[in-house]
């Protein structure tokens, strides 16, 4: 079983999750999916609609670029190391 995540890593998961998704091309022409949890584990979709959507949206991107971006200097490193 896997360790419990809090509130903001299951979030943050599920946004990733979502824009991995739409990345991959399995939502073509829809909207992302933004779930998030309270303390109980309980999930609840955010509709575009929603407060908060378009700034949860914004943020997962930034963070999914930066592991980009974190990724590929560790490839360019390892490859260097070779």
């Amino acid at each position: 079983m896997r360790p419990r995540r809090g509130p903001l890593g299951r979030t943050v998961g599920a946004l990733a999750d979502s824009l991995a998704s739409a990345a991959r091309g399995r939502q073509v022409q829809a909207e992302p999916r933004v779930v998030v949890y309270d303390e109980a584990g309980h999930s609840r979709l955010l509709t575009p609609e929603s407060p908060g959507y378009e700034r949860l949206l914004e943020s997962a991107s930034a963070i999914l670029s930066i592991v980009a971006e974190n990724r590929s200097a560790a490839r360019d490193s390892a490859s260097e190391d070779a």
